[in-house]
């Protein structure tokens, strides 16, 4: 990337290109080393549906979701939707240079994020039985919480191709704002450089396509980190799959949704660890569901801790 700058550009632009890259880097490795600070929980549940229990089991896969198909489709546009408005109030009152690049970055960010992003997740959370999230992702209680062991899957998970990444997700929205900030300030910085250096045209349009990269690059990871604080109840812990756009190797496309998938019982046969019965499920007939499935594939039964929920569902 930096190459391919320094042939475009004058030295001095891509200098200026090259710092800017350097500083938001920086922003973005103390988010990563943030959310490095939550150690892997030793169980990580997954609710899913009946259907997505025996799908888990006899694949022995788990479907990694594009991050714009996911149940909440606005939650990677949150963060993304704060560093915008950051980028438009604090240009409100700047040269019209940096105003005009934040218009047209705007436009572009904002209305076509999924054409910049392909980024794919599937979600866990410590909570092996929480109400919320039976009723939001697992057939309204009727469905199933998988455990696996967190460590171990962590460690297989790491062994896909391609950049990989699991991590706690963040809620809070003052973080978040001084991230959005300093975006801001340092974009708005770098697109104020070419004024009054007579660039022409072609190198103008350069200058601030390498300024577009390195401010979206950065938004969008930023904005990977982050939740609505309305969603902290959930707790969760996030594996996260990312590769170029032009990418489809082993991306599957069903209607407007896409994944990927990752092999977790090839990698490590004893990952799953425990079952939790929805709330709402008839208890004998879903455990001898989750029996048979696990029989299905090779596992004994008993070697998977199967329980039922404790809430007292009330629909």
């Amino acid at each position: 990337m930096q190459s391919q700058i320094k042939k475009a550009l004058p030295p001095e632009a891509a200098e200026q290109i090259s710092a800017l890259s350097d500083r938001l880097d920086e922003l973005t490795d103390q988010l990563a080393a943030r959310a490095a600070e939550f150690a892997v929980p030793a169980t990580l549940f997954h609710y899913t549906k009946p259907a997505g229990l025996k799908g888990i089991i006899e694949s022995g896969r788990l479907r990694l979701s594009d991050i714009f198909g996911l149940n909440d489709p606005s939650e990677m546009r949150h963060g993304v939707q704060y560093a915008l408005n950051t980028l438009q109030r604090a240009a409100a009152n700047g040269h019209k240079g940096a105003q005009l690049f934040v218009l047209r970055f705007s436009e572009q960010l904002g209305g076509e994020l999924e054409e910049i992003s392909r980024q794919f997740v599937v979600c866990f959370t410590p909570s092996g039985d929480d109400l919320g999230q039976w009723r939001a992702y697992a057939d309204n209680g009727k469905g199933f919480a998988l455990g696996f062991d967190g460590a171990r899957l962590e460690a297989a998970f790491g062994q896909m191709p391609h950049l990989t990444g699991s991590f706690s997700m963040i809620y809070d929205d003052q973080s978040l704002r001084q991230a959005a900030e300093r975006i801001a300030t340092e974009a708005l910085r770098a697109a104020e450089f070419p004024v009054g250096r007579g660039y022409d045209g072609p190198t103008l349009s350069a200058y601030l396509h390498a300024l577009s990269v390195q401010t979206s690059n950065a938004i969008l990871y930023t904005a990977m980190y982050f939740k609505h604080p309305a969603y902290e109840v959930e707790r969760e812990y996030r594996f996260e799959h990312v590769r170029a756009m032009d990418n489809v190797e082993g991306v599957v496309t069903v209607g407007s949704r896409s994944y990927v998938e990752f092999d977790w019982r090839t990698r490590d046969p004893a990952l799953l660890t425990h079952i939790v019965l929805g709330p709402a499920a008839d208890q004998k007939q879903a455990r001898q569901y989750a029996e048979e499935c696990l029989r299905s594939v090779g596992i004994d039964p008993p070697s998977v801790r199967i329980q039922p929920s404790a809430i007292p569902y009330r629909g």
